[in-house]
């Protein structure tokens, strides 16, 4: 059985990086914890550079753009500020509407995302540690897998990898309710990572879900969702076994790709699990891509 902690048992230093590493709603978790931590806190979303699940309108593949943002760092990495828009299924506003200096930093897949990241952290400033956040678990894949509409771990590993090339004395990677899109061998992984059970507090729990509300990340609002969120937010409400969740019907009824509403909440999704970015790696074999 692994370690186990609560988040408050969690967070190390003053000032923090919640980074969301898989693009989605990824960036909504880490706003989640940056707000548990009681820190200063930024929040970095990592995107890539053509939206790849549907926006409000349905459409994938578009160009990652940003109207009303707040300037721009350098190329790739914009300031988001609670009015800002974009493509795709934009969900960075949330982030910056609870208060939060919030990034956008577009990987454009030309070797450039290491030193994008960097400099949102530097315009952040006095960063004392950076908390990579996956929600579900796809990162614990350890080769990308066919089935995208069930995981998509290579934005997930690149980002992993660029957090830790800038080689950060404490760098974690953190797996929000895992087990939605975890591999069948994840606890192996997990355990070779050497990786902390973290079970949230009744405290933290409806903090969580009084958050989620107030951002109408409840299913109230069909222009802001995420599955994992809502599976998230699920398990928290303590919900188990199979549950229908509250996915805009435009989703589910996709000709292209159709999102299955039911996941089989288990008690382990309540949860989440963090280790250091580099054990992470290692358990996944992944040292001879890193530099």
């Amino acid at each position: 059985m692994l370690p186990e902690l609560s988040f408050a048992q969690m967070f190390e230093g003053e000032r923090l990086a919640f980074v969301g590493v898989g693009g989605g709603s990824d960036c909504v978790q880490a706003a989640m914890l940056a707000t548990l931590s009681g820190r200063s806190a930024c929040v970095v979303s990592i995107r890539a550079h053509r939206t790849g699940s549907q926006s409000a309108s349905g459409a994938i593949g578009e160009a990652r753009t940003v109207a009303n943002h707040g300037g721009e760092v350098c190329g790739g990495v914009i300031r988001i500020t609670r009015y800002s828009t974009g493509s795709g299924r934009f969900l960075e506003a949330i982030p910056a509407e609870l208060g939060f200096p919030t990034y956008l930093v577009i990987d454009s897949q030309d070797g450039t995302l290491p030193s994008r990241l960097r400099r949102a952290l530097q315009d952040f400033g006095d960063v004392d540690a950076v908390y990579g956040i996956d929600t579900g678990g796809d990162s614990l894949h350890q080769a990308s897998v066919s089935d995208k509409a069930r995981a998509t771990p290579d934005q997930d590993l690149a980002s992993l990898r660029a957090i830790a090339t800038l080689q950060l004395a404490n760098a974690h990677s953190v797996i929000v309710a895992p087990g939605i899109d975890s591999p069948p061998y994840a606890s192996t992984v997990l355990a070779a990572a050497n990786a902390r059970h973290v079970i949230p507090s009744e405290i933290e729990r409806g903090t969580l879900l009084d958050l989620y509300k107030s951002v109408r990340m409840d299913g109230s609002d069909s222009q802001q969702f995420g599955k994992t969120s809502l599976a998230w937010q699920a398990a928290l409400r303590g919900e188990r076994g199979p549950v229908r969740l509250g996915l805009p019907d435009h989703l589910i009824n996709d000709g292209r790709n159709p999102w299955n509403p039911t996941v089989t909440i288990t008690d382990e999704m309540a949860g989440a699990y963090v280790m250091t970015v580099d054990d992470h790696l290692l358990a996944l074999g992944s040292t001879e891509r890193l530099f």
